[in-house]
Order: C-alpha cells, then structure tokens, then sequence
C-alpha cells in the first residue's frame, strides 16, 4: 500500500519520505525518515519531517489510503499555497470527518505552532488541525476510502 501512495507523490513532489517503523527498499526512489518521535503518531512524524524538509510544504499522503490519487494530491498542494492557511486537508462532503491526515502542511506552521502544540503534548492531528488556519479541499470520495475505517463510518 505504501508504494501506491509514494507512485501518487512522486509526479507532483520533489522528494518524497516515508515516515515510519520500517525502511523501504531503496528501489522505491525514496528516503526513510527515523525521527526522534518515532512511535508518537502521525503527528510526530509531521513534525520530524519539518526538521528535514527544505520545502515550503509537507505533504502527507497516508499509506492506508492507497485511493489518493496524483490528481488529488496536486489540488491539495494547490489549495495550500493558494491560501493562507497552515494546512489543507483533504474532504468530501459524503464523509462525517475530513480525512485528517491525507493533507498539505505549510512547513513553517510545521516549525512553529505545530511543533510548540506538539511539545505541550499534542497528539492528535485533528485537534491541532482545529488549532490553525485550515482550509477543507473537496476531493472524489473514492479517492479517500481509508482501510483502516468500516464502511459506515
């Protein structure tokens, strides 16, 4: 599942890493991040990914999400640097809650008040994601089925 997510990546990034327990083999054309968060949660990552990153923008396409499309990914980046906003997350209005985590980060927010939320203990990304400027991005429902979510949810 993650390769799907890092071939939807890669035409519209410039480097793409993969946070996580695991090394991924060195034929998927990516980088592994073992940030000093590792084991804290998606957000850990985000934020270790920021110390990292030398873009203005993080985006985060989870692995549970093999739908995400290229297109998709595209509008999020687009949504992101359009607006001022400190994250762009990706919605439809069929879903009861935006999936938080398929989403674009403003790398400096990442740095600054993401971070500072993440040292007080933060660790939900939808609780931080309602603690800065968001914008909700309108993206195909079969681009978001989540594998880790029943179909009622």
């Amino acid at each position: 599942m993650g390769l799907r997510a890092i071939r939807s990546l890669q035409p519209v990034v410039d480097r793409v890493i993969v946070a996580g327990r695991h090394e991924v083999p060195s034929s998927w054309g990516t980088e592994t991040l073992f940030g000093h968060r590792e084991g804290s949660g998606p957000l850990g990552a985000i934020v270790d990914s920021s110390e990292l990153c030398d873009s203005q923008q993080i985006v985060v396409a989870p692995c549970d999400m093999p739908n995400l499309s290229t297109s998709s990914i595209a509008k999020l980046i687009e949504a992101s640097t359009s607006s001022d906003t400190a994250v762009a997350i990706a919605n439809s209005s069929l879903l009861q809650e935006p999936q938080w985590l398929a989403a674009c980060w403003r790398t400096s927010d990442v740095r600054g008040v993401v971070s500072s939320l993440y040292a007080e203990g933060v660790r939900s990304v939808r609780e931080v994601a309602y603690r800065v400027e968001h914008i909700l991005v309108e993206l195909p429902l079969g681009d978001l089925v989540n594998l880790n979510e029943s179909a009622s949810s």
